[in-house]
């Protein structure tokens, strides 16, 4: 019964540490003005899923199987490059908009 207490306690206190502010809290409040509440519902849900990982024990055992470390960060480095793309293609967009904008102004 220890066990379960003791994980409880640990939950609540992740909890409460995603909730306060810093940097986790500045990423949501972010997402929620730029963009949309699902979003920002998105994105809390990913601190969650941190925190949740850790207790469950995975933060233990991606260390000790070289396989799964290495599947993990082949897989982390494919999604990155997958958001570098979309964000460069995205910005080449937008500048061209901006471009065309400011040229019709100065006519």
């Amino acid at each position: 019964m220890l066990v379960i207490q003791d994980w409880f306690t640990v939950f609540v206190l992740g909890c409460l540490v995603v909730m306060f502010p810093g940097p986790n809290f500045a990423v949501i409040l972010r997402n929620s003005l730029l963009r949309s509440r699902r979003a920002d519902l998105y994105t809390a849900l990913g601190g969650t899923v941190h925190v949740t990982y850790s207790l469950i024990g995975i933060g233990v055992i991606i260390p000790q199987s070289i396989l799964l470390f290495n599947a993990l960060k082949w897989l982390g480095a494919f999604y990155l490059i997958v958001i570098g793309l979309k964000a460069r293609g995205r910005r080449s967009t937008r500048s061209r908009r901006k471009t065309a904008q400011i040229a019709l102004r100065c006519r």
